[in-house]
């Protein structure tokens, strides 16, 4: 993973602009090595940590999608199957679906597992994870986020239904800005509806283990610590609560 940020869409744009610096700069040739590798050389953080989990179902179909949405659930049986049914509604064609059950008791695996045997062939790529043992949502995102292979990802509470338009919007702004991610901007939103660049989650050290609630911001001040900003892109695609 830690070739993400090496040889990702934002490293590649800093070396160029690097080297447009030193072309046009009239004391460039007096540059030395230890200056040219200073330049080349971006500080990482470890790997994110990871739950591990097993697979219970996946399907690729051997291209890579645009957009990946992760959704981390336990317990959710009752409202996952709106959150999936607003993921299979988006507008934006190319999409990944990772889902990780953290130790459900109740029919959450069922529940998805039924989905996906009808919805599957809808998505670019599938992939049902599990837990064992519950690890938390932080991990358990983490895990969704390294399964993808999509270079955009979506994480989705299970109890939150997208808007059709919502990854399409999100996915037009991100791809014409430098920004490590885009998100709604609504001020009424706790929680807003988050499109980050994997290479940026790669780079930071993912989602840490924290209070519980305290995963999204935590996970937006390690983007903030590594410089890495995130775009609002309007106020129209919070995601609402599923029914039920």
């Amino acid at each position: 993973m830690d070739v993400l940020w090496s040889f990702g869409p934002e490293r590649r744009r800093e070396a160029f602009d690097a080297l447009v610096a030193r072309l046009f700069d009239d004391d460039g040739r007096r540059a030395d090595r230890s200056q040219t590798e200073s330049e080349t050389t971006t500080p990482r953080r470890p790997l994110p940590e990871t739950s591990h989990c097993e697979v219970l179902f996946e399907r690729q179909t051997g291209d890579v999608a645009e957009v990946a949405v992760v959704i981390c659930c336990r317990d959710d049986g009752r409202v996952i199957d709106a959150a999936l049914d607003g993921v299979l509604a988006q507008t934006a064609g190319s999409l990944e679906l990772v889902v990780v059950d953290d130790g459900s008791t109740d029919d959450s695996v069922a529940v998805v597992a039924a989905w996906m045997a009808k919805n599957a062939p809808r998505f670019v790529a599938v992939t049902h994870l599990r837990n064992p043992t519950p690890s938390g949502l932080a991990l358990s995102r983490n895990a969704g986020f390294e399964r993808a292979a999509a270079p955009l990802v979506l994480p989705l509470a299970a109890e939150h239904v997208l808007a059709p338009g919502c990854i399409a919007s999100l996915r037009d702004a991100l791809e014409a800005s430098a920004a490590a991610g885009t998100h709604d901007d609504d001020p009424g939103s706790t929680a807003p509806t988050l499109l980050v660049r994997r290479s940026a989650w790669a780079r930071c050290g993912g989602y840490r283990p924290v209070s519980p609630g305290d995963e999204d911001r935590a996970f937006r001040s390690a983007l903030a610590e590594d410089g890495l900003c995130i775009q609002p892109v309007g106020d129209s695609l919070v995601p609402s609560p599923s029914a039920g």
